[in-house]
């Protein structure tokens, strides 16, 4: 359950200011990479190296067992459903992933993690995450995959902001978002974007969101949603499935969740879609512009924030 009570970030401690071990091979096997897992994923690092390789496994050697190797390393086995930008970009922009790798040989990747700010560990309002940064060949900012602590090993919480704002190989457009060629897969990621934000990752929330839209737009519509995602939080909380406004719209999870998209219209070239909301009697509707990759930007999203019932209890 999301809890809001206090600030974002409690205490940082650095952890580690080498790079991530080089060489880093493909496990065979679904029994092998478990045994990694239960070696490796009590430090956050390893447990980075370990997403990327069955990432890798996924994109390279064989989806189905790179898939059951992502249901040991990711904190749900349901991230299918759950991080879309994951699921499309495993597919659509794989790419992506090899950004990462320096040693460009995912048989047996390296990953630059060597900024000593590049991996801490954060106490959060809903238990203790890991940061990771990692450099990528795609942008000059690192991005960061965020990990959570279960049952004494790290398991990915977050991988969305590694798959955001980075330039395609074939630099056409330019500026890429992997994964978001579905209404649900742009909101779910507008969403993520906004869950940072009030979760105190300000920075790297804003820069997620920016990222999904189809345009820069004005600062003062930047100041509008900002306020508005700061004094009534709860409204985008509502479109995450299974909450309600009687548990002040708690009740899920902002690094796995689902929304619900009820139908979609192609309007001028452009995409309409209806997301519910568990505040509203009525689906909300936002546009999207559709690239020339195919994928979608958010490009009107005002009626997301209005007709959403105020919670009896605040406690965000």
């Amino acid at each position: 359950m999301l809890k809001l009570s206090l600030a974002f970030v409690l205490i940082t401690v650095l952890l580690a200011c080498g790079a991530v071990p080089a060489g880093a091979a493909l496990p065979g096997t679904a029994d092998e990479f478990k045994n990694l897992v239960t070696a490796q994923s009590g430090d956050p690092v390893g447990a980075t190296k370990l997403f990327f390789a069955a990432v890798f496994v996924t994109t390279h050697k064989d989806e189905a067992l790179g898939h059951k190797m992502l249901d040991e390393i990711m904190c749900t086995d349901k991230w299918e459903d759950t991080h879309p930008v994951l699921a499309a970009a495993l597919k659509e922009s794989k790419w992506v992933f090899d950004s990462y790798d320096t040693a460009s040989d995912p048989e047996n990747f390296e990953l630059d993690a060597s900024d000593p700010d590049m991996l801490s560990v954060s106490l959060f309002d809903l238990g203790e995450l890991a940061k990771v940064r990692l450099a990528t060949s795609a942008s000059d900012t690192a991005r960061p995959i965020y990990l959570k602590k279960i049952d004494g090993g790290w398991r990915v919480a977050s991988e969305s902001p590694l798959c955001t704002g980075l330039k395609a190989a074939d630099g056409n457009p330019g500026e890429d978002i992997a994964g978001t060629n579905s209404p649900a897969g742009v909101v779910h990621l507008w969403l993520e974007a906004m869950y940072l934000y009030v979760l105190g990752d300000k920075e790297e929330g804003e820069r997620i969101w920016r990222a999904c839209l189809a345009s820069n737009p004005p600062e003062t519509s930047i100041a509008l949603c900002k306020r508005q995602v700061a004094e009534r939080p709860y409204i985008v909380f509502s479109y995450a499935v299974g909450t309600s406004p009687e548990e002040s719209y708690l009740n899920f999870d902002p690094f796995s969740f689902t929304v619900e998209i009820t139908r979609t219209e192609d309007v001028a070239g452009n995409r309409k879609a209806f997301v519910r909301s568990s505040g509203a009697d009525n689906p909300r509707p936002f546009m999207s512009k559709i690239t020339k990759r195919g994928q979608l930007r958010m490009d009107e999203y005002s009626s997301l924030y209005v007709g959403v019932k105020t919670p009896p209890k605040p406690e965000w």
